[in-house]
């Protein structure tokens, strides 16, 4: 772990890491050190051996992947930047992640388990983000009660065949279905 009181300058820290961890003749056990929340963090170490990590534990511990409120935008550029390793299926169920509806569009490449992140409200979603990519295996069930998701009466008629929560939907006061619409479905 970096600390001020021991090396002022963290760059010193990251080059003795780096330098450790970088030598080919320790045979270091990536999958531990993966675990290490003292250096699981920090990119360049991240990069350093990238394909030797324990990216399933990193996509779902490492708070490289965590949502920083002072840069917003960083998130999707650290998951553009290891998108080839990350465990999309795990990153879905972290709920310190933090993705809205825009950025989350221009990730839709990636594997992610779109079941987990219809419930995960960590992750926002719009309607026109869903109905555009509702080929995507969604819990439809799920998306119902979610407030950032109002869909058109005419798409959710048109879609009676999803799994949706009827219950939720009939609640919501954002989504006006009338006796009319309900029996004909």
């Amino acid at each position: 772990l970096w600390d001020k009181k021991n090396i002022k300058d963290f760059s010193v820290w990251e080059g003795v890491i780096l330098g450790i961890i970088s030598d080919q003749e320790y045979h270091w056990n990536f999958k531990h050190l993966s675990t290490l929340s003292s250096i699981n963090w920090c990119e360049s170490i991240l990069q350093s051996r990238k394909s030797e990590w324990d990216w399933v534990y990193l996509s779902e511990h490492s708070k490289y992947f965590s949502f920083n409120l002072k840069r917003p935008g960083e998130i999707v550029k650290r998951i553009r930047k290891f998108g080839q390793y990350i465990d999309f299926a795990s990153l879905s169920k972290r709920f310190d992640v933090k993705l809205t509806a825009e950025r989350l569009s221009e990730l839709m490449d990636y594997s992610w388990d779109w079941n987990a992140i219809s419930s995960n409200k960590s992750y926002e979603l719009s309607a026109e983000l869903v109905q555009n990519n509702n080929t995507l295996s969604w819990d439809w069930y799920a998306i119902s009660s979610r407030k950032d998701c109002i869909f058109s009466t005419d798409f959710i008629c048109e879609n009676s065949h999803y799994q949706w929560n009827w219950e939720c939907l009939s609640k919501r006061k954002d989504i006006q279905l009338t006796a009319d619409m309900i029996l004909s479905l």
